[in-house]
């Protein structure tokens, strides 16, 4: 998994949240676990780049936006950091691709990592 934070506004910042889906797992599964464990029904779909992005009105009055492409699940409370998240998948220019994220990512160690991207 990466968390990566993002600076929303002047003095706010959210997070984005990517992971591989489970083996199996398709969009509309997806789609099923969050909307069970968020315990709403509450939800909206539109296309971004030919990706469905849901939206779904949690009981805080707070609004949870995730997509999937391929095997990669991207959320956020932020919708904005996920339409990016979609059009870095589709330029095929992925964080990974620096020699920097690569080092941290190869070290064997079970640990938490932190990487700044200053580009």
């Amino acid at each position: 998994m990466i968390i990566s934070a993002h600076l929303t506004h002047a003095d706010e910042y959210d997070f984005l949240y990517l992971t591989n889906l489970p083996r199996g797992w398709t969009e509309k599964k997806l789609k099923n676990f969050v909307t069970e464990a968020a315990g709403s029904e509450n939800l909206s779909v539109r296309e971004y780049l030919n990706v469905n992005i849901y939206e779904l009105k949690l009981k805080d009055d707070r609004t949870i936006t995730f997509a999937s492409d391929n095997t990669v699940a991207m959320v956020s409370f932020t919708s904005l950091l996920v339409e990016e998240s979609i059009r870095q998948v589709k330029s095929g220019r992925a964080i990974n691709d620096s020699k920097a994220f690569r080092k941290i990512e190869t070290n064997a160690n079970k640990e938490l990592k932190v990487y700044l991207n200053y580009p």
